[in-house]
């Protein structure tokens, strides 16, 4: 996966890669963008498996308020 470029979120352009969640042992795709990490298949595992207060639009409002304004993606 490393090296493939991506579109991390819809309206963020990075780059998936395997690295370790912090706090953790194994290595989990992972997409860098601008400099950061996010995990969306671990917030997502955790929406499926903690219930609704891990919650994607919150996760998705955080990611754009640290992220800033988004690349133009075409």
């Amino acid at each position: 996966m490393t090296g493939v470029q991506t579109c991390a979120l819809p309206i963020y352009a990075g780059s998936w890669e395997m690295t370790p969640y912090p706090g953790g042992a194994v290595a989990v795709p992972a997409v860098e963008v601008k400099g950061s990490r996010v995990f969306p298949l671990m917030k997502v595992y955790r929406r499926l498996t903690e219930g609704e207060e891990d919650d994607l639009s919150a996760f998705f409002a955080m990611v754009t308020e640290r992220l800033g304004k988004p690349s133009q993606v075409n």
